[in-house]
């Protein structure tokens, strides 16, 4: 706060100062400051998990990493209920299995979760992933198995099918 009449203080001006290229200039804690601009960037939560930084800052303090932390892992080296699925491939092994509508079988299946969030988050999940972990809750949590009618056996033997056909 200036309170004086007359010239600015040292080190006080009415312009911010200029971020360079790949920086914001921001009014943080009561003073200018230059932070990181990675929106827009392509970063990671986990393997095979991208991320659009639509934020502010340094997306490393936020756990995300710069390089996918999978991209050396060969999928074909992993035990086959380790492998990631296209939902080409779950949707193709489905229509196999006798679901024509895939898509409205699912969702079928994630209406019934009872929480408007995690609903929400599973619809999201079920239209979005760049790609399907066996481990995932949407193939393993008791009320979507129960409401697909599904096995974790039957999950297995679906996933099994699906690494057959085409990616």
């Amino acid at each position: 706060m200036i309170d004086e009449i007359g010239p600015l203080p040292d080190g006080v001006s009415e312009e911010p100062p200029e971020a360079s290229e790949g920086q914001q200039t921001i009014w943080q804690d009561g003073a200018w400051a230059i932070v990181e601009d990675h929106r827009g960037e392509i970063w990671y939560t986990g393997p095979n998990a991208p991320f659009v930084v639509d934020f502010l800052g340094d997306p490393a303090q936020h756990g995300l990493v710069s390089a996918n932390p999978a991209a050396d892992i060969d999928q074909d080296e992993l035990p086959p209920l380790e492998r990631h699925l296209t939902k080409r491939q779950i949707n193709a092994a489905l229509i196999v299995a006798g679901q024509i509508d895939p898509d409205g079988f699912i969702e079928t299946a994630v209406a019934s979760i009872g929480d408007a969030t995690q609903r929400a988050l599973a619809l999201n999940d079920w239209r979005y992933a760049p790609y399907y972990e066996r481990n995932h809750p949407l193939f393993n949590d008791p009320a979507m198995l129960s409401a697909t009618g599904l096995s974790e056996q039957g999950i297995d033997e679906l996933w099994l099918s699906a690494l057959q056909l085409p990616a």
